[in-house]
């Protein structure tokens, strides 16, 4: 499993140098992807919230040392030079060094945009003297919560507007990491987040991945930054879905990168198969010949009145038939604790499994799978697809 996920990542953890580029936009801008520090992923960051399937992604995640780098981007117009983000207080001097690589004194800076208030993303807004601060109307308050933005010339900013007028810049609400949290997108137009995501020549998404080659392919883990890990969630779904429709290019603050890339949705399938190939194995781990017994019982008695004794039965003609489900017993605890209400089954299925332990949604599981042919049929063809993908190289989409 280890040769495979090293030669199956999503895009592998290989370094380049800052990339400078142009957008041919009705106003070009010229930008300028710049790491300020490199960072280990620290796997105590990212949150398994104890349920089986995050907890098999980081067995996968934790086989290789992954180092992200730490993105601002300097986008330069006929009559701005903007930052978007600027880094740690600790990195202000990586910063000014940037600039002055590219010309530039931090007094020169006419913009600085915030994609949210975390100490990572404004440590250098004091050092730039001239900037306006443009931020989103929800994040200040949060901002304002933690320090002080004293002797700042702040303008809040609404989702979906332009940022600077004729620059082709926009925020796009993604929102839950902060509550004002934004991706920014450049040579842009439109009045809505759907003609902004078609029209985007270039995404910053921010603070989306912080483990860019787990989340891509498993969006549901969240990190210990996020504010609200469920909306932070629905973000990072949503944003994952505009990349794979608009094949737009794109970099985050924390990536294995600082050049453009663009989402390989091919490798983003394989890890996502690989993840619930060891998922498999991890209720395999957890449940003996005792617990499958279990679970069969606790099957028979809950579940096969709604769902046939093949678990292939749709309840009501619309709640999926269990065999379609990947991870039936994560569903099974958040029903539980009533953070799940899909279906509006949560009242339902709370009186049916109120009694039930983990372990208990561990075996049932377990042996749903042991009585649907067709997910004893994908785990095999997971596996092989996995082993065909080992002989490839495994290069990043970077964008030329």
């Amino acid at each position: 499993m280890k040769k495979l996920f090293f030669c199956a990542t999503l895009l592998i953890s290989v370094l380049f140098g800052d990339e400078s580029f142009e957008l041919n936009a009705t106003n070009p801008i010229k930008i300028d992807i710049i790491s300020l520090k490199q960072n280990k992923v620290n796997l105590k960051n990212i949150i398994p919230q104890s349920t089986p399937n995050e907890l098999a992604a980081l067995t996968l995640y934790s086989q290789k040392e992954a180092i992200n780098e730490h993105n601002i981007i300097l986008a330069s117009g006929k009559d701005f030079v903007a930052l978007i983000d600027t880094g740690y207080e600790k990195t202000i001097d990586e910063l000014k060094t940037a600039l002055n690589a590219r010309a530039l004194t931090p007094e020169q800076i006419t913009h600085v945009i915030i994609t949210h208030s975390h100490q990572d993303h404004i440590g250098g807004v004091k050092a730039l003297p001239n900037a306006q601060i443009l931020v989103n109307e929800k994040e200040l308050g949060f901002w304002q919560e933690k320090s002080s933005t004293e002797g700042l010339n702040i303008k809040t900013f609404a989702p979906n507007t332009e940022l600077i007028q004729g620059s082709g810049i926009y925020a796009i609400a993604a929102y839950g990491h902060t509550p004002g949290h934004s991706v920014i997108a450049f040579g842009a137009s439109g009045t809505s987040e759907a003609e902004l995501f078609a029209s985007a020549k270039f995404l910053f998404l921010a603070d989306i991945f912080h483990a860019y080659e787990l989340q891509a392919a498993a969006p549901v883990v969240a990190s210990v930054w996020d504010h609200n890990k469920a909306d932070a969630i629905e973000a990072r779904k949503k944003v994952i879905n505009a990349l794979k429709a608009h094949k737009t290019s794109f970099i985050g603050t924390h990536m294995p990168y600082s050049k453009r890339v663009k989402f390989d949705e091919n490798s983003a399938k394989i890890m996502a198969n690989l993840i619930q190939s060891e998922y498999i194995g991890l209720l395999k781990a957890h449940s003996n010949e005792v617990g499958l017994s279990n679970g069969k019982e606790l099957y028979n008695n809950i579940c096969a009145a709604c769902h046939g004794s093949k678990a292939d039965v749709k309840y009501a003609g619309v709640v999926p038939n269990l065999c379609d489900v990947n991870t039936i017993a994560d569903y099974a605890w958040h029903y539980k604790k009533g953070t799940r209400n899909r279906y509006n089954m949560t009242e339902i299925m709370q009186e049916k499994i109120k009694t039930l332990s983990k372990q208990d949604f561990l075996d049932t599981e377990l042996y749903i799978k042991s009585i649907c042919p067709r997910l004893a049929k994908s785990e095999e063809a997971n596996k092989e697809a996995a082993g065909k993908s080992s002989q490839k190289s495994s290069t990043p989409k970077v964008q030329k």
